[in-house]
């Protein structure tokens, strides 16, 4: 056997289920150490709906065990489980590797906490959960017919939960901001904004924050040099700064500015994976401004009766395939892992090039490179690996310089392509729960009582003096400006 592959325990899985869970082999290692009558096994799975797993051979999809979970805690991360194999596969070093994959793929739902309870007389099954990094933490008396001095032996394993935020920075011009004022002095303000919001809000769980800086280029507007130094100054001031609490610091970074956001999450993802057990990648003008943005997604992620793949901050947007505007949300770091794979994978390019065909008839991607059949291929070529979804554009342009069409390629092969993976791959799209906890900084004019005086109507029709503009097409609206308002989502859950 290669792998071991585990997926939900069914209906259809019961009465296999059933026949290895009273036989005597089993049983006789469990606290219940009697068989179980089908009735009352089918009545079981009705009422209790259990959260078990199957453990199927890599190669084959053939089962030969099953995971037992209970006392499922997705506030705290914790879950205790077990394990029962067919008594006629054991000894073939199937629960070593069957564990493992289990741990990982509750790793991956940001379980941080795993217990289980064990016989003291199951000497071999307890020397494995040594080997796993399980220690012995209580015993209780538990005796057995067979063995009166037996008592349940209560053995935890346990991991603290890290998390990162990407945010790529830009100090040229900006694109879509007030005609005339878009140069690096209200990128300054902006930045400042956000560094603020960084070092007073909590995220909720121990959290680093990467700034990553695209550095302007001979292609790149950059019509007040003088800002754009300060903008350098100013973040690089932060460089291992302690955020709140101490329960992280910042860190930054340069790099050259292709592929923008998209290519920056790439880079750090690839770079730092392994330090990090989920990833927020948010784009510089979406600000949080609430604490536990971080531990609240988490809640979705532990949902073990969901599959979801990504949390997004900013509007959830159904064209032309499901993405998050800006790419902005958040990921584990193992299906981030899934998604790099997937890239590249023959299905998920079709569809990203019957996106470029779309919109090259349209003449809005007039950077495609229209005599590459596989944009993914070349990029990978590029970077000599896999990576997060985005696309190289033709001549390694950055996609902000004006006259570029906004640089459509981008938009399509990076903003939608960098989530709508996730959901190829057969993952759920979430809105973050909450609903108001980020600013979108799409204008500036951003006074010292942070207002914004773009004129707007209320909903009850009159003319509002300051509001927030989003910019992010469906999630477009005009809205009464208040620190705590998330002008994005409000009305996309």
């Amino acid at each position: 056997m290669q792998s071991v592959n585990i997926r939900p325990l069914t209906y259809h899985d019961l009465s296999w289920f059933h026949e290895i869970r009273n036989d005597p082999e089993t049983y006789k290692w469990l606290h219940t150490q009697r068989a179980i009558p089908w009735p009352e096994t089918v009545e079981w799975y009705k009422e209790e709906k259990p959260l078990f797993y199957v453990a199927m051979d890599g190669d084959t999809q053939e089962p030969f065990g099953y995971f037992r979970t209970h006392h499922v805690d997705s506030s705290e991360g914790s879950i205790e489980i077990g394990m029962d194999i067919d008594p006629s596969k054991r000894g073939q070093g199937l629960a070593r590797p069957a564990y493992e994959e289990f741990l990982k793929f509750l790793r991956s739902r940001l379980y941080t906490k795993f217990t289980l309870e064990v016989l003291s007389n199951n000497k071999r099954a307890i020397q494995l959960y040594e080997k796993l990094g399980f220690v012995s933490v209580d015993t209780n008396p538990h005796p057995i017919p067979a063995d009166p001095d037996c008592q349940s032996v209560s053995m935890i394993m346990s991991s603290e939960l890290r998390g990162v935020k990407v945010i790529p920075v830009y100090f040229g011009d900006r694109r879509k901001w007030p005609p005339g004022e878009r140069d690096s002095r209200h990128v300054y303000a902006l930045l400042e904004y956000v560094l603020e919001m960084e070092h007073t809000n909590d995220p909720g769980i121990p959290c680093d924050v990467i700034f990553v800086i695209n550095e302007t280029g001979e292609e790149d507007k950059v019509s007040n040099p003088e800002w754009e130094r300060k903008c350098y100054e100013l973040l690089e001031s932060q460089d291992g700064k302690e955020l709140k609490n101490g329960r992280g610091v910042i860190e930054v970074r340069r790099r050259h500015n292709v592929g923008v956001s998209f290519a920056s999450y790439d880079e750090v993802f690839n770079d730092r994976k392994k330090d990090y057990d989920v990833w927020f990648f948010c784009e510089d003008d979406q600000v949080i401004v609430e604490d536990n943005i971080f531990y609240d997604a988490l809640l979705q992620f532990r949902d073990l009766r969901d599959t979801v793949g990504f949390v997004g901050v900013v509007g959830l947007a159904g064209k032309p395939f499901p993405h998050f505007h800006g790419g902005c949300g958040m990921v584990t770091t193992s299906i981030a892992e899934e998604a790099v794979e997937h890239t590249v994978s023959a299905p998920f390019v079709s569809r990203m090039l019957r996106l470029i065909r779309m919109y090259g008839r349209k003449g809005r991607a007039e950077d495609f490179d229209k005599g590459v059949s596989n944009n993914f291929e070349r990029t990978r070529e590029f970077l000599g690996r896999n990576f997060l979804p985005w696309y190289l554009p033709h001549g390694n342009r950055t996609g902000l310089a004006e006259g570029s069409g906004f640089c459509k390629e981008v938009e399509v092969l990076g903003e939608v392509a960098f989530s709508y993976v996730y959901s190829h791959m057969g993952y759920k799209l979430k809105v973050h729960p909450r609903k108001k906890y980020l600013i979108n900084w799409k204008n500036a004019h951003h006074k010292g009582e942070r207002k914004h005086f773009l004129p707007a109507t209320g909903r009850d029709g009159n003319i509002i003096e300051y509001a927030l503009r989003n910019c992010h097409g469906e999630a477009q609206k005009h809205v009464p400006y208040e620190v705590w308002m998330d002008s994005a989502m409000e009305g996309n859950t």
